[in-house]
């Protein structure tokens, strides 16, 4: 699935739009290639803190409610929908 698909309601330049995504990961040990972290700010640490090495290991774009750095690109949503976004992303 394109990353374009994946947030229909989201304006993306054509090369971010055209991104494949065969998974969703909250925890960047389990990213490979082609994975997109959502980097959610939890109770004990902020998964911001984690982008590089998800990245590092296969992730090929960002999802966070935040701007990042990040060498990949990061889709910026509001808290409120980060959830609802994770729940309707493509599984393993």
């Amino acid at each position: 699935m394109q990353l374009g698909d994946l947030f229909d309601d989201e304006t993306f330049d054509i090369f971010t739009a055209s991104i494949e995504v065969d998974r969703v990961e909250i925890d960047s040990r389990r990213c490979e290639y082609p994975t997109l972290f959502f980097a959610l700010a939890g109770s004990q640490t902020d998964g911001a803190k984690f982008v590089a090495h998800a990245v590092d290991h296969g992730a090929v774009a960002v999802v966070s409610s935040r701007e990042l750095a990040s060498p990949v690109p990061v889709v910026v949503l509001p808290e409120s929908r980060l959830y609802p976004a994770l729940a309707h992303a493509p599984r393993p």
